[in-house]
């Protein structure tokens, strides 16, 4: 029943917010078998599972999020939500699910990417900006990140040329 299901939502926030994972992780499980279709208990499971260290389980919920809510947008806005929360790991896993479920999302690309070089990864992470940019030339701030990109390379003439693309489009743009 619905009023369950609000129980189950409401206890579980409750013991998230009070940092009582276990009991927060329970009730969004009951939560989310009583209405499948509702996206919030498999929010909070993914940032529960993944601060359990059990990156596979977050995998699995959000996948089966992105079933019930197949919205790229939806979840880019959770990849940005758990980055300002510290998890870049988890933000990279709805970086990658949002563009699963759209691959021609410009936004999710870039955030996948710029995520991707933060880390070090500088070739996947090059491709994400790249095809961000391909999917929407007039995105400034992945001018900026891939000249920021080609700068750690040593490629100046591309670094250069990127940077100067992001000023023509957003000439505020400070680290260009």
């Amino acid at each position: 029943s619905s009023a369950e299901y609000l129980a189950h939502t409401h206890a579980g926030t409750v013991a998230y917010r009070a940092e009582r994972y276990a009991d927060a992780m329970l009730a969004f499980e009951a939560a989310r078998s009583l209405q499948p279709s509702e996206a919030l208990p498999y929010r909070y499971l993914a940032d529960l599972y993944w601060r359990q260290e059990r990156p596979e389980q977050a995998t699995q919920v959000i996948r089966a999020l992105a079933g019930v809510m197949p919205d790229a947008y939806f979840l880019d806005r959770l990849g940005s939500s758990s980055e300002e929360s510290g998890f870049p790991g988890l933000a990279l896993l709805f970086y990658r699910e949002a563009t699963r479920v759209d691959p021609a999302f410009p936004s999710a690309r870039y955030n996948l990417g710029r995520l991707l070089l933060q880390q070090g990864h500088l070739a996947p992470g090059v491709s994400e900006v790249q095809e961000a940019l391909r999917l929407y030339p007039a995105f400034a701030a992945a001018h900026e990140v891939l000249g920021l990109a080609y700068t750690e390379q040593g490629q100046f003439g591309a670094a250069v040329a990127e940077m100067q693309q992001a000023l023509a489009l957003q000439p505020d743009l400070t680290t260009a």
